[in-house]
């Protein structure tokens, strides 16, 4: 590869290929044969490295496993503190199993412009896929049964975690089984669109957008997330879950049994506000827990700040308050107080 020039296309034999790690060179393609595999050994930190630079690079077709990436590193790297890759692919690989012996990285660090497509991510130590990057799709994927160790907090680790991305979308992924929130944009994310997605049995939230800016949230299925016994009794372990954040959107949804519904929080932190939140259109099963919006504090009332809920069909279990706003509501007090008045209930 060394010998070679930008835009070389490798085909990568079946078998076993012990502590590789490529430094790729702008427009170079690595496509796997069947049974090819790329093994780390728990010793060699990347199996892909972007520190060159390189823009355009494709890797398609490899089991990427047993790689040992610093924390929050990947064992492909878009991205460190100093640099970002451009316009990579990712496609087609198992990418699993990558851990550091003391606790880190994920599978796939985001570079800009990244595509992460049809892989399936799953038991690296911290997430699947995340980082901080501009222009990121993350399509067609199963992520699941990361941060299988738990050697990370669930509020550090789970299935996938996105950090002041620009134009970032997240559509038609399996994310399930992972110990934390399954699908999370993290600190100053803006304009995210989170679609189509199947989002199940993830031990925090299902969908959760924190300390961020606008976002649609839309079509995704979300079940049995939230049932971590360490969140505790608020509106954390919500199937979708806005915390702090301005402008989202959150429409067409099916979100069904878990901790919690689809929920707004505010706490204090900085100037992040939960404000001009809208939640319409969706279909909301709820055995238990709450849809509504909880906090507020000294800085802010999240109470008069245009967060609004209507449209929405919830299907109730027996007798008992599922509403917060300030504290419990009935959905008759949830209707007096503008809400879903062009809502169903249904029990």
């Amino acid at each position: 590869m060394n010998a070679s020039p930008t835009g070389t296309t490798f085909t990568i034999a079946t078998g076993t290929h012990r502590r590789q790690s490529v430094i790729p060179k702008s427009g170079m393609t690595f496509v796997g044969e069947p049974g090819a595999v790329l093994d780390g050994e728990l010793i060699t930190p990347y199996a892909f490295n972007g520190r060159s630079k390189a823009a355009g690079v494709k890797i398609r077709g490899l089991k990427i496993t047993r790689y040992a990436p610093p924390h929050q590193d990947g064992a492909i790297l878009g991205q460190d503190g100093k640099w970002k890759t451009q316009n990579w692919v990712v496609e087609d690989c198992e990418i699993s199993y990558n851990q550091l012996a003391g606790g880190g990285g994920m599978g796939v660090k985001l570079g800009n412009g990244m595509i992460v497509r049809n892989n399936h991510l799953h038991h690296n130590d911290q997430y699947g896929v995340g980082g901080a990057a501009a222009d990121v799709l993350v399509e067609g994927n199963e992520i699941s049964f990361n941060n299988w160790r738990n050697v990370h907090p669930r509020h550090v680790a789970g299935g996938t975690k996105f950090v002041a991305t620009t134009g970032l979308v997240v559509r038609d992924n399996y994310v399930h089984d992972n110990e934390g929130s399954g699908i999370w944009t993290d600190i100053g994310n803006q304009g995210a669109l989170i679609e189509g997605n199947r989002v199940e049995k993830n031990q925090r939230q299902g969908i959760m957008h924190e300390i961020g800016h606008e976002i649609v949230i839309r079509n995704n299925v979300v079940r049995n997330n939230g049932f971590d016994p360490d969140l505790g009794n608020w509106l954390y372990g919500a199937g979708i879950l806005i915390a702090h954040s301005d402008g989202a959107e959150v429409y067409g949804n099916l979100v069904e049994d878990n901790w919690n519904g689809i929920a707004g929080i505010q706490q204090n932190r900085g100037d992040s506000q939960l404000r001009d939140l809208w939640v319409h259109d969706n279909t909301i099963r709820m055995k238990r827990g709450f849809t509504g919006v909880a906090g507020g504090t000294s800085r802010f009332d999240p109470y008069n700040a245009n967060n609004r809920f209507d449209r929405n069909t919830y299907y109730l279990g027996g007798a008992g308050k599922y509403f917060k706003w300030k504290k419990s509501r009935t959905e008759q007090e949830w209707r007096s107080l503008g809400m879903d008045r062009n809502g169903t209930f249904l029990r």
